[in-house]
Parts: C-alpha cells; sequence; structure tokens
C-alpha cells in the first residue's frame, strides 16, 4: 500500500505545529530575589506589590469565577527547614486533620524540601516548601485544587508539578 505523499507532509506539518505551540507555551520564571527559578506552562504570571516587603506571585489557570491559582511565595526568612516542618506537624495535629494529611520529605543536593498534600471531599491542598541549603530562607509553592473546575485544575497540577520538577538554584 503506497502511502500519499501530501499526507505525510501534512501530518508532519501538524506535528511541527503542535510541538511549537507546546514549546512556546512553556514560560522560565527567574526569581534573583529568592534565587530560584523554574518552568511553568499556559499560566497567567500575577505579582502581588500590595505590600513591598511581600513576596508573592501568582500563577493563575482560567478566569474567575473558574480559576485555579498556584502561589510562590515567601514563608520564612529566619528559619531552618527541618524547624519549619516540625511546627507544621505540629500545627496539623493540633488542627485535627491529621488522618487527611500526607507528608513528604525530600533532600536534593543544593536544597531541601516537603511536601504536604491534604484530600478533602471537595478540594486537595499541595504545599511544597523549599530552602536552600545554608540559608535561612523560605519559599514554597501552594495550590488548592477545586475538583469542580477540571480543565483548570488539569492545567494547574500539570504546572505545579513542572515546577517542582524543574526548581533550581541560580548561581
Amino acid at each position: 500500500m503506497k502511502t500519499d505523499p501530501m499526507l505525510k507532509l501534512f501530518v508532519s506539518f501538524l506535528a511541527v505545529l503542535s510541538m511549537s505551540a507546546f514549546s512556546n507555551s512553556i514560560k522560565m520564571h527567574t526569581d534573583h530575589k529568592s534565587g530560584f527559578s523554574f518552568a511553568y506552562y499556559n499560566l497567567t504570571l500575577k505579582q502581588d506589590t500590595r505590600k513591598s516587603d511581600l513576596f508573592r506571585h501568582s500563577f493563575i489557570s482560567g478566569t474567575p469565577p473558574q480559576a485555579v491559582t498556584i502561589l510562590y511565595k515567601k514563608e520564612s526568612s529566619d528559619k531552618l527547614i527541618t524547624d519549619f516542618l516540625e511546627e507544621e506537624k505540629e500545627s496539623i495535629a493540633l488542627g485535627g486533620y491529621l488522618n487527611e494529611v500526607k507528608v513528604i520529605e525530600y533532600t536534593a543536593d543544593d536544597f531541601e524540601a516537603f511536601e504536604v498534600t491534604r484530600h478533602t471531599r471537595n478540594i486537595t491542598i499541595r504545599w511544597f516548601v523549599f530552602q536552600k541549603t545554608n540559608d535561612t530562607n523560605i519559599y514554597s509553592f501552594w495550590l488548592m485544587e477545586d475538583n469542580r473546575i477540571h480543565a483548570e485544575n488539569r492545567n494547574a497540577v500539570f504546572t505545579y508539578n513542572r515546577m517542582i520538577e524543574t526548581l533550581t538554584i541560580l548561581q
């Protein structure tokens, strides 16, 4: 069976077009203030500038009221992540939702991190907290999924995971 050369050309064109559309949706966020960079996909970046000392960036999937936001923010400037984690575990236990929470600790060569995931009936909260080795500044990615808005959730969760996977320290 012979394949039509025009069909081959058309399929190749579609493949190149879809790959270029995907690569155009990838953006790098480089933050010299924190010393971190990471990739994000198809989200709108909004920097919160209500207070000059506030460090918070919002990455938004969708448009309100059908929007899901990933926050990139500074959690602390004077603690080690191990102390911060212990305080969070105590807070979770005191809050009475220990059975809804999973905590995973991560260690890399140049930073330490942990992730807290809390599942409830309609929402899932994902909180990835990280700190450079030998630093007291703690940063995080925070995402609250609303299980009732599917497309925005899928995009936000995909990006949240890519932000973590591509997290690097600026040199």
